[in-house]
C-alpha cells in the first residue's frame, strides 16, 4: 500500500530481520561483525520494492510504524536485496541470532536532507 502525506509517498510493508554473515551484501560491501555491528543500521529491501520506489544503494529509508517495537524505529542505509521470492519487504540488520520475527503494517519512507531541519 502506498499511502502520499504532505508530497512524501510513504509505503507500509512488512518487517523481519536478519543477521551478519560476513559475506558481502548486494551492494559489494561486508555485513559488519562484533561491536562495529551495534551502530551500524543497515537493511534489505524485497526486489518489487526497489523497482517500484526506484531507491539506491546508500539511500537513507526511515522505518516506523506502530507494529514495530521502538528499538527498530529509525533511519537505516540500504545496503542489500532480499530473496527475489519475498514481496513488500524490508529486511533490518541485527547484531545477534536472539530472536526472529515479522512484523506486518511498517511505514517505510525515502529519508532526505529535505527532511532535516536544523
Amino acid at each position: 500500500m502506498v499511502l502520499k502525506a504532505q508530497g512524501l509517498e510513504v509505503r507500509e510493508v512488512s518487517a523481519t530481520v536478519y543477521y551478519p554473515t560476513g559475506s558481502p551484501t548486494f551492494d559489494g560491501t561486508t555485513t559488519p561483525k562484533g561491536k562495529a555491528l551495534s551502530n551500524t543500521r543497515w537493511c534489505a529491501l524485497s526486489h518489487d520494492l526497489l523497482r517500484m520506489t526506484g531507491w539506491q544503494w546508500g539511500d537513507t529509508v526511515l522505518v516506523y510504524g506502530k507494529n514495530l517495537p521502538n528499538q527498530h524505529w529509525g533511519l537505516y542505509i540500504l545496503h542489500d536485496k532480499t530473496h527475489s521470492r519475498l514481496r513488500n519487504r524490508i529486511d533490518l540488520l541485527v547484531p545477534n541470532h536472539t530472536y526472529s520475527d515479522k512484523w506486518d503494517g511498517v511505514l517505510v519512507r525515502k529519508f532526505t536532507l529535505k527532511d532535516h531541519k536544523v
